[in-house]
């Protein structure tokens, strides 16, 4: 009764009395629209920091995957935890800007990155095979940064909790795949076209001991077999092609396509350098090879008798040979034993045989031709073929000399 008749009291009088209301509506609906506006501010920021994390940890995993993959996860959440995204509630319900935490099981995958489909497969370890991780044949990893309410670590909101079915949530993740390309071709055997093995015992290592993922490697710009053949150390096939194995095979190292061609980085020798000194063929059944300062070129265009007993080698020489070289039955030896100290180089498409039961240690550049290894105690160096083919039960150490300085590259593809 008394608002009626204060009513009564004058139009002036009511129009007061409605914009106070009208007035604490306004307030109210800008205190919303403002706190929403901050909210959708929180979560855009929150989104891009959770992108940068996301990156970095991708980009810095993938930079480990011709190590092992726990190296990829281990250094994935290193950089996730470096980069600090939005504040989030501790348990005394303090404001911390913290890095983002990952959870490897479900937040970080090695896989194959496909560029022809821009497409990423995961891969998984089968526990069943204890020697080998089927995760080494990655060239990819995928991270998810998350902040999520499941996890204890939401992004908090301002305005969006009083709104239960409201336009933004709590709940913030992106996503992130980087690739590794390129890199050294520092491997110690190459078969150009293929490699082949067919020996259950027949094995590639380093002479560096212990035989380890770091240590020998086989590459080819086609298939891999490996029989039952082991390789400590990597085994990348081609670019599109195939790594074969036996039951029994076991490879230590990486085993992804490779992105590059093996035969732009190893051409074809044409012919014999300038100021190279022709050499008589070995006669009877020792021979000495005599050079002098690293790389001394020699040459010859004959063959090496087969099983000639011992060619040893005093200071450091290549020889060039127009011709098949036939290694069966030889051993190589040097003042200590380095590899490093004789290079054959074969000009043209021959065949290489090596093998027979002595020990040979040299280096062999034949890219155009046809390379045999087989027989014990085995060849301690590097080989390049056109086609590699370790037998039996053959042995192959690398000596870790050929060296090359192309870089990985790391790539975000998404």
């Amino acid at each position: 009764m008394s608002a009626w008749v204060r009513c009564n009291r004058g139009p002036r009088f009511c129009r007061r009395g409605l914009s106070v209301i009208y007035i604490v509506l306004i307030v109210v609906l800008l205190a919303g629209i403002v706190s929403l506006a901050v909210d959708v501010g929180r979560v855009r920021l929150a989104r891009a920091e959770l992108q940068t994390a996301a990156d970095a940890a991708a980009r810095s995993g993938a930079l480990s995957l011709p190590v092992n993959s726990q190296d990829v996860i281990n250094r994935a959440d290193d950089a996730a935890l470096d980069n600090q995204v939005i504040d989030t509630d501790d348990l005394t319900r303090q404001r911390l800007n913290t890095g983002v935490s990952l959870v490897p099981d479900e937040d970080v995958s090695l896989g194959v990155w496909s560029d022809a489909t821009q497409s990423f497969t995961e891969l998984d370890d089968n526990a069943n095979t204890k020697q080998q991780d089927e995760r080494r044949r990655a060239n990819a990893v995928r991270v998810y940064a998350r902040r999520l309410e499941s996890r204890g670590n939401p992004l908090q909101l301002i305005f969006a909790p009083i709104l239960p079915n409201g336009p933004l949530s709590s709940d913030v993740e992106r996503v992130a795949i980087a690739r590794v390309g390129g890199g050294p071709s520092n491997f110690g055997f190459v078969g150009i076209d293929s490699v082949d093995s067919n020996g259950n015992t027949a094995t590639i290592d380093s002479m560096t001991p212990p035989a380890s993922g770091s240590g020998g490697g086989v590459a080819s710009d086609g298939n891999i077999n490996l029989g039952n053949g082991n390789v400590f150390g990597d085994a990348r096939p081609g670019i599109g092609k195939s790594l074969l194995q036996g039951p029994n095979s076991v490879v230590t190292g990486w085993t992804a396509d490779l992105d590059y061609k093996l035969a732009d980085r190893y051409p074809p020798i044409t012919s014999v350098p300038p100021g190279a000194a022709n050499i008589p063929a070995p006669q009877g059944k020792t021979y000495a090879f005599i050079g002098g300062s690293m790389g001394s070129p020699k040459s010859f265009t004959g063959t090496i008798a087969k099983n000639t007993k011992t060619i040893t080698v005093t200071g450091y020489c290549k020889v060039y040979i127009n011709a098949d070289l036939d290694l069966t039955g030889c051993s190589i030896t040097s003042s200590n034993n380095d590899p490093q100290q004789l290079e054959f180089i074969i000009i043209g498409a021959h065949a290489v045989d090596l093998g027979g039961t002595s020990q040979q240690r040299c280096h062999i550049y034949a890219p155009t031709s046809t390379v045999k290894v087989h027989g014990t105690p085995g060849f301690y160096g590097w080989i390049v073929g056109k086609t590699l083919s370790f037998l039996g039960t053959s042995s192959l150490h690398y000596d870790n000399s050929q060296k090359d300085i192309h870089p990985y590259s790391i790539t975000l593809v998404k």
